[in-house]
């Protein structure tokens, strides 16, 4: 799958392009994605929670248990494990788009953050953090794809740094596929 102009590829977290897939109905744009970062790339949205079925609005999910393996429930509640359909999903986008040069994921999602999501016990004390389980599988799937959350392109020097990755996996996927 070649991309228009042969644009590397880029998934990003829908809702930093300011689409209104959040659980309250809302979104997270990023300027510099959706001006800058598009002039270059090719954006991919893509919102696990709601491609697994998950309505806008809804109930927020957190992750709960061991920060190594947590589970994703509705915080209302507890109930509902939305685990397995996440990364599923996240399996499933890897095989799909194999061509991708880069992901922008969102920070402190349980779905899509690559580090700092809060892990809580079954009283809601934080345990530590974890990976979003949607971006856990989709990296577990590509370990060389370039990823960053939305906070690391805050600094002018990592989104250089993040660009050179990108253009520099590009090349190689287009010569894999």
């Amino acid at each position: 799958m070649n991309t228009p102009d042969d644009k590397p590829l880029v998934g990003v977290s829908a809702c930093l392009l300011g689409q209104p897939v959040r659980y309250d109905g809302g979104h997270k744009y990023n300027a510099w994605i959706v001006e800058e970062l598009a002039t270059c790339c090719t954006l991919l949205p893509l919102c696990p929670e709601t491609a697994i079925g998950l309505s806008v609005p809804r109930e927020p999910i957190h992750l709960v248990g061991n920060p190594a393996h947590p589970n994703a429930v509705r915080i209302c509640d507890g109930e509902g494990s939305f685990s397995a359909d996440l990364e599923n999903y996240g399996r499933h986008i890897a095989a799909e788009y194999l061509v991708l040069s880069g992901y922008i994921f969102k920070a402190r999602s349980p779905s899509c953050s690559i580090s700092n999501t809060p892990v809580h016990d079954s009283i809601g004390i934080s345990v530590g953090e974890s990976m979003g389980l949607f971006a856990r599988a989709l990296c577990k799937a590509l370990p060389e794809l370039p990823v960053v959350d939305e906070s690391e392109l805050l600094d002018p020097l990592q989104r250089k740094a993040f660009l050179r990755r990108i253009h520099a996996h590009h090349p190689q996927q287009q010569t894999e596929n």
